[in-house]
């Protein structure tokens, strides 16, 4: 067997304790290395970190390489006490830096690769903790640090409490590490075509780095000085971005020279306003649209299915962003306009001309992801003062007109007889129509894609269920199912890219309202039916200096538990009860009016004690909104709860 010396590692550090456990991704060997006061591997530890091994961990760049390299090359094999008196209070710095990029070691002892900085968990909007990931990928154990990181451990057997704990969190970074190993392998191609050293850059970074290189192609630029350019400005005048646009209907034209007659102000005063001076509300053949910065999105509620007379038709503008920038030439000012859009256009053929190749061929598609990664990190980066494509008319310039586009189209659909729009978003139209009027809807829409310089891609549904445009799920002509929103049953059917960082609580409630609707069956009947307890269970975590606390009644007097930061639990006929205590304040139930029972630990067995009666209920919630057939006593019907009333 191949062994390439690449492992696994995380490690726990304590006051006066230090472990770190190590897991070979070819040979499954685990290693364990220790500095406490029951032994000291520092010696063995050195040696097998400068061996030539690589790493793979969970924010390991930010947190556990850093704590390794203060180790082996500020501490050194000190006495034995001072090793761990050290390593811990730079373990407190690393966790409580409000900068932890800063805390990147630029020339490590060993390769490191980092699944958290790959996956921009580090972003703001997509934090994700290891043990939420845990939840995510359905682990048998997802169970919290045993102990406090500021208490001693001085038995053995808080030692090996440790230590399993430990080992798990290297077991689930190793899993979650083959779920994006093809984004791994990618990195590793464009760092040996390209030398950019990017193998824990975010796809977001790659594509801003690989269009750089592209363009300095073009124009022998130095990519490290264009890198520096930027383009501040003060004020965008609205009407100096606008594409001439004529419409028919009177309240649109209006829209147009109001949008026109605006001043944005790029400032922090203007800012607050900016969300208030892009959102508006129109409607067209009965759709109201809410336009606002950052997209346009509409919707009917209901049930829609194909028939004899009406069919389901979906089109959606392929690769909005790169051919919205390209079609209204949105360049930021400081880059040369042509080479820019050689670039560009250049990408875009090559990914077009070769879409067979890339099918069937390793490469082709290694290249054509490469580029589609290049061409989607452009517009999100014109906003970006950290960026080299700043210039924040380029993105008003690029959303404003797209929206206006697809209010175009959307006028131009509205004058089709017997065509309804029933939803329409940012970058695509679904319509319930006539048959007889297919060809006329499709010859208009032709219409626009020549006028605005887009291809649609058409999707024939045969029944869409929808709660709005962000909620729905829908059947293809081919029998697939498209789900969005609160309608995703599980990680397997998300058709987001990167859904690791979701919460996929309560999936039995989804996935017997799915049933309801397609296969007609009974919510309740179907609930009873599972027998997999991960499809009942609940994720909740609260943010470092809160808790959850478990109340348990014994029979005589109500006991409380501090469970820690992650919880995963099913709705139980329990004694039990769980609490989010906020610091050492407020308290708040989780699952209001329900018991439940904590599964941090998967059972083995299925257990007896769910209680269906709160399923049920979040099932009828999901059905109620997209068929509200239920008379108020029903509805009541479902929460008179059997239960204890126990606090």
């Amino acid at each position: 067997m191949e062994n390439r010396n690449i492992w696994v590692y995380d490690i726990e550090q304590f006051k006066n304790f230090h472990c770190s456990t190590w897991l070979n991704i070819d040979t499954q060997e685990t290693k364990v290395f220790i500095i406490s006061i029951f032994q000291n591997d520092y010696q063995e530890y050195r040696d097998f970190c400068y061996s030539g091994i690589k790493g793979i961990g969970f924010n390991n760049l930010s947190y556990d390489y850093p704590l390794l390299d203060y180790l082996f090359t500020i501490i050194g094999n000190s006495p034995l006490g001072k090793i761990n008196k050290h390593l811990y209070l730079e373990s407190q710095r690393l966790i409580n830096s409000e900068t932890p990029k800063f805390n990147r070691i630029k020339n490590p002892i060993f390769d490191q690769i980092d699944v958290f900085a790959i996956s921009h968990f580090d972003n703001k909007n997509k934090r994700t903790s290891l043990k939420q990931l845990e939840i995510v990928l359905e682990l048998e154990n997802v169970e919290d640090i045993p102990y406090k990181y500021d208490e001693e451990i001085l038995l053995l057997e808080q030692q090996e409490k440790i230590l399993s704990y430990n080992y798990n969190d290297v077991y689930a970074t190793y899993q979650y590490f083959l779920k994006i190993i093809h984004k791994i392998r990618l990195r590793q191609s464009i760092k040996n075509n390209t030398n950019l050293d990017c193998i824990n850059w975010s796809d977001s970074k790659i594509g801003e780095q690989l269009f750089l290189l592209e363009y300095c192609k073009t124009t022998g630029e130095n990519p490290y000085e264009v890198s520096k350019l930027r383009t501040h400005r003060d004020s965008v005048k609205i009407s100096d971005i606008l594409y001439p646009l004529a419409f028919k209907l009177p309240h649109l034209q209006n829209l147009y020279n109001t949008l026109k007659s605006l001043v944005i102000y790029n400032d922090a005063k203007d800012n607050e306003n900016i969300e208030h001076k892009l959102a508006y509300k129109v409607i067209i053949n009965d759709l109201e649209l809410d336009i606002k910065k950052g997209g346009i999105h509409g919707s009917l509620k209901g049930i829609f299915k194909e028939n004899k007379t009406h069919c389901i038709i979906d089109i959606d503008v392929a690769s909005l962003y790169p051919n919205l920038y390209i079609f209204l030439k949105a360049v930021p000012e400081h880059l040369n306009i042509e080479a820019f859009l050689k670039t560009a256009i250049g990408l875009v053929k090559w990914r077009t001309d070769n879409k067979a190749l890339i099918k069937s061929d390793k490469e082709a598609k290694s290249i054509s992801d490469t580029y589609k990664l290049g061409l989607n990190a452009v517009y999100g980066n014109f906003k970006s003062m950290f960026s080299w494509l700043y210039d924040i008319a380029c993105t008003f310039k690029v959303t404003i007109n797209g929206q206006l586009f697809l209010v175009k189209l959307l006028e131009m659909l509205s004058e089709i007889p017997d065509c309804k729009v029933i939803q329409a978003n940012t970058d695509g139209i679904t319509v319930y129509i006539n048959r007889e009027q297919v060809n006329l809807f499709k010859q208009t829409y032709k219409q626009w894609e020549k006028e605005f310089g887009k291809t649609l891609e058409e999707v024939d549904y045969e029944q869409m269920w929808i709660r709005d445009v962000n909620n729905y799920f829908a059947k293809t002509k081919e029998g697939k199912i498209k789900y969005k929103g609160a309608y995703v049953p599980d990680l397997k059917s998300d058709s987001v890219p990167n859904p690791y960082n979701k919460d996929y609580s309560n999936q039995i409630s989804v996935l017997a309202c799915i049933d309801y609707f397609i296969n007609g069956s009974d919510p309740l009947t179907y609930i009873k039916n599972c027998q997999d307890i991960r499809r009942f269970s609940l994720k909740e975590r609260c943010n470092r200096g809160d808790t959850f606390i478990l109340h348990s009644f014994d029979g005589e007097k109500i006991i409380k538990s501090d469970i820690g930061r992650t919880v995963r639990f099913y709705v139980a006929k329990s004694h039990k009860r769980l609490v989010k205590q906020y610091g050492k304040g407020t308290t708040s139930q989780i699952v209001k009016g329900y018991n439940i029972e904590i599964i941090n630990r998967l059972p083995s067995e299925f257990p007896n004690d769910i209680d269906y009666s709160y399923y049920l209920e979040e099932t009828r919630k999901l059905i109620d909104e997209i068929e509200d057939t239920r008379s108020k006593k029903q509805k009541q019907k479902y929460k008179n709860v059997n239960q204890l009333n126990l606090f």
